[in-house]
């Protein structure tokens, strides 16, 4: 089996920042660290099987497949993979099911 190496955006880094910053404000600090722990895990698991999720939509501007890691978190993590050259999977957003989805798009390569 084909493992992948894992790179995460800097975009997505943040997003994941603010996600967090939100649940530690509406909800604890707690739950904010042990969502993060997960979704970061989530993430690593894409060293095996990245194809395996549901495709988000395939940009017509760059060809590219995006896909996205449905979970209990409602936190989605959207990536592509690269097969040709690195097999290599960039996770390149990271947005809560009540953001809109339409706005997310815009900002997809």
């Amino acid at each position: 089996m084909k493992t992948y190496q894992v790179a995460i955006s800097e975009e997505a880094r943040q997003n994941l920042k603010e996600i967090i910053g939100y649940i530690r404000r509406a909800d604890s600090d707690a739950k904010a660290k042990y969502v993060r722990t997960e979704v970061l895990k989530l993430v690593r698991s894409l060293v095996k099987l990245p194809n395996r999720h549901p495709t988000l939509l395939v940009s017509e501007a760059s060809g590219l497949t995006y896909r996205y890691v449905p979970n209990k978190f409602k936190v989605k993590i959207i990536y592509h993979v690269e097969e040709e050259q690195a097999q290599q999977v960039i996770v390149v957003r990271m947005y809560h099911d009540r953001q809109s989805l339409k706005e997310l798009k815009k900002q997809l390569p």
